[in-house]
């Protein structure tokens, strides 16, 4: 079985960062599926996906400048 969702975030640039676990996880609960992977997937040249501790290193390095 395939599950495919959509998150639409906005943004603002400069290091804005967005924490979508909860809408990750609540796809994943949604969809009934107790084993597989779920892909994460981001369109744009600049746009990165990281885990919360990548994130929380570089906010505060940019923070901090």
């Amino acid at each position: 079985m395939v599950v495919q969702q959509t998150i639409s975030l906005v943004t603002r640039g400069n290091s804005d960062i967005h924490d979508i676990t909860e809408n990750v996880a609540g796809i994943v609960e949604s969809s009934k599926i107790h084993t597989g992977t779920a892909h994460i997937f981001v369109v744009g040249s600049t746009a990165p996906i990281g885990t919360w501790l990548h994130f929380t290193k570089r906010f505060v390095k940019c923070s901090s400048k």
